[in-house]
């Protein structure tokens, strides 16, 4: 092997592990962001954005900039974020392109004491956090947060409404 096919091998291997590491960070804190939403921890999220980020939890007006983003976490979110809630997030699918990222991520909304016939149960919900991350003073924040609820809109194996 020559010198020059050395050199190139190894500037794949130090890319790979970048973004290896970079994907591992990612998922560190998306998690953390998904803890402090079940702990009620509104304000702290604001600062997992970055200040131009956008946020669509398709039930709130999309929210532009961290300003507006820290009004739906004062004001909104609270409101809807009980203690009868969980949520949760699997499977992500992450893309890495320096200090730009990509992120699908399966959410679960559990549900608790919902009300039934038959007393309280557990509801669970799917959906979608669809993110798009920034590299800020070496940390990972939110770019772009798009919730999506229902997801699959419609799932082709169950069937249709009458």
């Amino acid at each position: 092997m020559t010198t020059k096919e050395l050199e190139e091998k190894v500037a794949k291997l130090e890319e790979r592990v970048r973004t290896l590491e970079a994907t591992e960070a990612i998922q560190k804190f998306h998690l953390n962001y998904i803890y402090l939403y079940n702990n009620h921890r509104h304000e702290e999220m604001v600062a997992c954005f970055a200040d131009d980020a956008v946020l669509d939890t398709g039930v709130f007006k999309t929210a532009r900039g961290r300003e507006e983003i820290a009004r739906i976490f004062r004001d909104d979110i609270p409101r809807v974020n009980n203690w009868a809630t969980a949520h949760a997030v699997i499977q992500p699918m992450i893309t890495v392109d320096g200090d730009r990222a990509k992120g699908l991520w399966i959410m679960y909304l559990i549900f608790y004491d919902v009300p039934t016939p038959k007393g309280p149960s557990v509801r669970m919900v799917q959906a979608l956090h669809d993110c798009e991350y920034v590299k800020v003073d070496g940390e990972w924040k939110f770019s772009s947060v798009k919730f999506i609820r229902p997801w699959p809109a419609r799932l082709e194996c169950m069937p249709k409404p009458a």
